[in-house]
């Protein structure tokens, strides 16, 4: 199977060594399907042949319902396992849609599946929100916009309510 990925993406296939494990998402409806490739070779700079190993196809399973996210600022720091920050300016993504387990977010660079991110969700009503999540789903679009999905995890029981509040005002 061939990976073509676009031309504004920040991949660069001179990097992925033979052999390396690369997971492809397709999400489809309510189910996805993930294949379970190695790389076989490069095909070009923005361009890997890979050997599907096995895939599952699968319903998605979600506990809350998701509502769109318009007006909702988030920002966003890649932290290390310890808590320590990766960097030290945080950065914008576009919220896309958000559940008070989770968020969608737009942004401009690829994270590892598992990587913690410190938030700051900021809502049309001024209210803000602060917490980690953890980088569970991961879709790199044709278009060149990378998505992320974010599991909310450490968020303190004011900044819960805050969440849960504002969810309300915004899916009225």
């Amino acid at each position: 199977m061939k990976l073509q990925f676009p031309q504004s993406s920040l991949y660069d296939g001179k990097q992925m060594k033979l052999q390396l494990a690369v997971e492809v998402y397709y999400e489809i409806d309510h189910s996805y399907l993930v294949l379970y490739t190695r790389v076989v070779r490069q095909v070009g700079q923005k361009s890997l042949l890979v050997r599907i190993e096995h895939h599952e196809h699968n319903k998605q399973k979600r506990a809350v319902s998701r509502i769109p996210a318009s007006g909702v600022l988030a920002q966003y720091l890649p932290m290390d396992d310890q808590g320590n920050p990766l960097r030290s300016e945080k950065k914008q993504g576009e919220a896309v849609n958000i559940s008070r387990t989770g968020i969608l977010l737009r942004t401009d660079e690829i994270f590892e599946p598992d990587q913690r991110l410190a938030l700051s969700l900021t809502f049309p009503d001024a209210q803000r929100v602060h917490c980690y999540g953890r980088v569970v789903r991961l879709a790199l679009h044709r278009t060149g916009i990378i998505e992320s999905a974010i599991h909310f995890e450490d968020m303190t029981k004011d900044n819960r309510t805050m969440l849960g509040d504002s969810l309300t005002k915004i899916s009225e």
